[in-house]
């Protein structure tokens, strides 16, 4: 008995590891002389009675929260951009300070250095407000370029670039960049960074032009459609979104494929 036990495991693990570098069902099957259906079922107990990350339990690490700095909402027929920064404090000068600089008791070096005191802190408070206007400013023309995303989700994402946003606000686009630099946005499609509203396009048959990250998602779609007993190869990938009016290389697909973190035809395949 003790050994058909240890047979079943090694068998357990020589299927598990084969199948992770590359090998199909069937060939798996027949070089260690079971059914297919045998090895599928050696592989879901391997998945249900094995961690392949043991020490995951002893981490005290804490998922990562996304705070949104900007949140965005239908509100009747419009839609309303509100900045998320009500946890962060207020800053001010203390009016001692001023009333300070402003009586006759400072003179001299003193005087100079409270009043270069006071200068810094107004440059501090000035500059936070500023880039906070132009968040604001950023993400009202973003929500204005977007609205078709933000009514039906993000095959309806539109190509965009910072440098649009930056000649209708009059300023450059590194200003741009750096107000969103690590912001996020929540919309009824979900919380996103900001920066990923701007994308590079793709222009279909008929002229449209749709974000590349309009395409991705129509490449997730498809492979989450496909038959899993004939999974779609990136050639017949490229052929469907032909048919939609979207001539995209192959080598693009799998590009694209490869970004989602989507397996080959040939791994996806189910026996």
């Amino acid at each position: 008995m003790k050994q058909r036990r240890v047979y079943a495991i090694d068998l357990k693990r020589t299927a598990v590891a084969r199948l992770g570098a590359g090998e199909d069902l069937p060939k798996v099957a027949k070089d260690l002389n079971i059914t297919v259906e045998e090895v599928k079922n050696l592989i879901d107990a391997m998945r249900k009675n094995f961690d392949p990350f043991p020490g995951r339990k002893w981490s005290s690490e804490a998922n990562f929260r996304v705070r949104p700095d900007v949140r965005v909402q239908k509100v009747d027929d419009r839609w309303e951009i509100e900045l998320v920064d009500h946890w962060m404090p207020r800053l001010s000068i203390n009016p001692e300070r001023l009333k300070l600089l402003k009586s006759r008791l400072l003179t001299g070096d003193l005087k100079k250095h409270v009043r270069r005191g006071v200068e810094n802190a107004r440059f501090l408070i000035e500059s936070i407000e500023q880039r906070r206007r132009t968040l604001e400013r950023v993400a009202h023309e973003i929500i204005k370029r977007q609205t078709e995303y933000l009514e039906h989700g993000i095959e309806h994402l539109k190509p965009l670039k910072m440098q649009e946003i930056a000649d209708e606000l009059g300023i450059h686009v590194s200003t741009v960049s750096r107000a969103l630099k690590g912001k996020y946005i929540q919309t009824p499609q979900g919380i996103h960074e900001m920066k990923a509203f701007f994308t590079g396009a793709s222009q279909g048959t008929d002229g449209v032009v749709e974000s590349r990250t309009g395409v991705r998602e129509r490449v997730r779609e498809l492979v989450e459609k496909e038959e899993k007993h004939h999974p779609l190869s990136d050639e017949e990938i490229v052929e469907k979104l032909k048919a939609m009016g979207l001539n995209i290389a192959r080598r693009t697909v799998t590009k694209y494929r490869k970004a989602l973190k989507i397996p080959s035809s040939r791994q996806r395949r189910e026996y």
